[in-house]
């Protein structure tokens, strides 16, 4: 793990789409389908991997039937193999890209402090899905060897953590020194092992196995564990405690025999009380009886999954289509509109990715075809629309129409394919979009939404959904709101959670009010050691009463050096079309970046300034250190007054997870409030689910 005492700024919108997009992973009549797991780049080739991958979800298959009671299996499971290993003939090819951050579970570098233990990594509370399967190289290579007599059964492992992953429910064994004991005082004044059952029988003893002793309280003290008796046991619950037991095969029930409500674990505790199985069929999976237990018992033969290994050839780029709406409704936001895309393919758009340009109305029009985004993005810029169509309808079907012709015409991959639609009404004309929902989702084409204004349709967020995409909400006359939609655009095309590599990132955000007649604004930006390559500097002027530039800015490095205008092009930049000065510093050093922004008017009556500062840089090439990272959501896409929202924040660096950080939310409400900011903390108290795993939450309860 990693300490750090910095402002982590996440910035929220009231209505954006909150939790993680994973693989498509759906249960069809008691099967599993879409089940992704996926082998990271840095994985060494171990061919032991892929048989051992194969035989854990066949063990696991019938291991998840019957603790599911003959209601789920595994159907169908891919296995992506990087394009790092030797080709094969037994490998199918795809050119799609991001597997690893979508696959439900992952074969990657250990973490730093599970180490080889397989884990989940569970972001919510009870009843929400985790993020993914973590199984580590060594794990996946030797689960059925060196490793089986220490973690047990691996379809059993993988049952243990699919419940997690899937259910969202929690661990039933406590563990010295947390918030979960390992041992408690039951009703009856005697100790017990805290467990999901009493029935357990076992003995108390060091893990050298010499006999330990209670401390002054009378409790187990830090040395003794309870080791459970296997040939002495009958007790069939649970897996979400001792899994590895040959007699445990169930799911812990509301049956007073097996499911103990007051043990101090982490299912009881998050879950108040109930059992591991109620909340299990709480799920979609399983809920108003969807799914229902086979009637027939099934051979072995029957529950066994189809395997297709596929491998990533070469990294193929990103490929982003732009779906502008310029309905007649787009008139009073068509300024505010143009300058966020042109900020967004100016400073946004990676370079190397693909990116076409669609605008619609009544019909749709092709304003810029898929095209490599090069360093210098004038001629992109010149392509973007900047009116709208008076009296125009808004017919978003026929535009995702338009993007799968387009698409087959340019015969451009599809799979990964991101669609950011903006749009600030409902659609008015035929064709609909959900007649064209399954052909998109059969091309693999994703759909990010941002719905300006309050007036968008709902089905924006459901369209996300369905293909694996984020809604966002974009408050257009809020403080801020330029800051906060260029966020959500950056957001819309990033993926998930561990972004690893080259990619892009946006490392500080802030509005400036600068105050009329020689105003100034001061700031400061911290870039770390493992940023700095290709770090831009962004300051955009959103109060524009005249055609003409009314603010000046100096930056200086940490090492003193002044930047200011510059005849070089690569280093200083004006956009007059979005009102912006850059800096493009190739290669910035670590240390307190600091700014100076200057309300200057030259030749008209002075006036107040709104400034927009935005700083982003790629990982630093030299250190090849993972850069922290911050994911925000909330805990549901729907609220309902007055029921509190969870706020989210997962801070991590890599596969660690980054602890004391100042951590703070930013919701920018859907009126024209002023944003309200709140701490997240990492407490284990109140929303915080654990204390110390890098996952900062609140409640948010200011509603207007």
């Amino acid at each position: 793990m990693r300490r750090m005492a910095g402002m982590i700024l996440g910035v929220l919108t009231l209505g954006s789409v909150l939790g993680l997009v994973r693989a498509n992973t759906v249960l069809s009549e008691n099967g599993y389908e879409g089940v992704v797991v996926a082998i990271g780049e840095e994985v060494p080739e171990d061919p032991n991997i892929i048989t051992n991958l194969k035989k854990m979800f066949t063990d696991g298959s019938l291991v998840l039937y019957e603790a599911t009671r003959r209601r789920a299996y595994f159907r169908e499971v891919t296995i992506v193999v990087p394009s790092t290993w030797n080709s094969s003939e037994h490998y199918m090819k795809t050119q799609g890209s991001g597997y690893v951050s979508g696959a439900d579970v992952r074969v990657d570098l250990p973490h730093p402090i599970h180490a080889d233990d397989p884990y989940t990594l569970q972001l919510g509370g009870c009843g929400e899905p985790g993020a993914y399967v973590h199984l580590s190289p060594t794990y996946a290579a030797s689960m059925y060897s060196a490793l089986q007599h220490t973690y047990g059964p691996p379809g059993k492992v993988l049952v243990h953590e699919w419940a997690h992953l899937r259910w969202g429910v929690f661990d039933e064994y406590g563990e010295h020194g947390t918030i979960t004991p390992a041992f408690y005082i039951g009703e009856d004044m005697q100790v017990h092992a805290t467990g999901c059952t009493d029935s357990i029988k076992g003995w108390l003893r060091k893990t050298d196995g010499s006999e330990c002793h209670a401390d002054i309280s009378g409790m187990p003290n830090s040395e003794c564990h309870f080791f459970p008796a296997d040939h002495l046991n009958n007790a069939t619950a649970s897996l979400m405690y001792l899994y590895f037991l040959d007699s445990v095969k169930m799911f812990c029930d509301n049956d007073p025999m097996s499911h103990n409500p007051y043990a101090p674990n982490a299912q009881n505790l998050q879950c108040d009380g109930r059992s591991v199985w109620e909340i299990i069929t709480l799920h979609k999976d399983f809920r108003d009886g969807a799914n229902p237990s086979r009637q027939k018992r099934d051979a072995d033969e029957d529950l066994m999954p189809k395997f297709q290994v596929i491998q990533e050839e070469a990294k193929e780029k990103p490929r982003f289509v732009l779906l502008l709406d310029l309905s007649g409704s787009m008139d009073q936001f068509m300024n505010q509109l143009y300058q966020a895309v042109v900020r967004f393919v100016r400073d946004l758009v990676p370079t190397g990715s693909l990116l076409a340009v669609v605008s619609f109305a009544n019909t749709s029009r092709l304003d810029l075809n898929f095209t490599v985004v090069p360093e210098n993005r004038d001629y992109i810029v010149s392509k973007l629309p900047n009116t709208y169509t008076d009296g125009g309808y808004t017919a978003i079907g026929g535009a995702l129409e338009f993007i799968l012709q387009l698409v087959e015409d340019t015969r451009t991959n599809s799979k990964g394919l991101m669609v950011v639609l903006i749009t600030d009404g409902d659609e008015t004309m035929h064709p609909k979009v959900e007649t064209k929902l399954p052909a998109i989702k059969k091309k693999g084409i994703i759909i990010n939404t941002v719905s300006f204004g309050p007036n968008a349709t709902d089905s924006l967020e459901l369209w996300a959904k369905e293909t694996g995409g984020r809604s966002y909400y974009h408050s257009t006359g809020s403080t801020g709101s330029l800051s906060s939609l260029d966020a959500l655009l950056f957001d819309s095309i990033t993926k998930d959670l561990d972004q690893r590599g080259d990619q892009l990132l946006q490392v500080y955000r802030t509005t400036h009010d600068v105050e009329e007649k020689g105003g100034q604004a001061v700031g400061e930006v911290v870039l770390d050691s493992s940023l700095g390559h290709e770090t831009r500097f962004t300051f955009t002027e959103s109060i524009v009463p005249y055609n003409e530039f009314s603010i000046w800015v100096s930056l200086r490095g940490p090492d003193g050096k002044d930047f200011q205008a510059s005849s070089d092009p690569r280093l200083f930049h004006i956009d007059n079309d979005t009102r912006a000065i850059t800096f493009s510093i190739l290669h910035a050093m670590p240390g307190r970046w600091k700014y100076i922004i200057s309300n200057t008017p030259r030749n008209h009556w002075p006036h107040r300034d709104e400034v927009v500062v935005a700083v982003t840089s790629h990982p630093n090439r030299k250190t090849r250190q993972d850069p922290v990272r911050v994911k925000a959501w909330m805990s549901a896409n729907n609220i309902t007054y007055p029921e509190p929202a969870l706020v989210y924040a997962y801070v991590s660096q890599g596969y660690s997870m980054v602890l004391d950080a100042n951590v703070t939310a930013v919701i920018v409400p859907p009126t024209e409030e002023e944003s309200i900011s709140f701490p997240l903390l990492d407490n284990g108290v109140g929303a915080d689910v654990r204390a110390g795993d890098g996952i900062y939450s609140a409640y948010f309860t200011q509603y207007s």
